[in-house]
């Protein structure tokens, strides 16, 4: 049931996640534990916003860029 919804909300989720991304400075970026905050946030984001029946457990972040 989860991945489905995530599936069929790809869109949303995209928007929310930009969103998001968007709004971050950089100099929270920089932050040695951007990753650890990000995980947290997007978990928060995706269950509050975005899913209505399924939950996000765990956020994985498996690279990260800045330009």
């Amino acid at each position: 049931m989860g991945l489905e919804e995530i599936q069929r909300k790809h869109i949303e989720l995209k928007h929310e996640l930009l969103a998001l991304l968007s709004s971050k400075d950089a100099q929270y970026l920089e932050d040695p534990l951007r990753v650890e905050k990000l995980q947290k946030e997007i978990l928060l984001l995706v269950n509050q916003k975005v899913l209505k029946k399924g939950r996000v457990v765990e956020v994985l972040i498996t690279g990260f860029e800045l330009q």
